[in-house]
């Protein structure tokens, strides 16, 4: 739900060396909230903020439960 309500076309991208780029995405508090992977070209990285924004609106949204383990006593 946090990609879904920030996205927009507000990233940090990074180029950390030659043919590795990348970028975030964050909340209104600066947490990152997603990432893409490390892109060889620009045009990849750009490519791959456009589809996070053409995709992200329409996306369906799966919750897959607490990341808390809860250990249950069977009898």
């Amino acid at each position: 739900m946090n990609v879904r309500a920030y996205c927009r076309s507000q990233y940090i991208t990074r180029n950390d060396e030659r043919s590795s780029y990348s970028f975030r995405m964050h909340d209104d508090m600066g947490e990152t909230i997603a990432h893409g992977a490390t892109y060889c070209t620009m045009s990849e990285r750009e490519q791959a903020i456009q589809e996070v924004l053409n995709l992200a609106a329409v996306a369906p949204v799966v919750y897959l439960g607490s990341i808390v383990s809860v250990e249950v006593n069977m009898p």
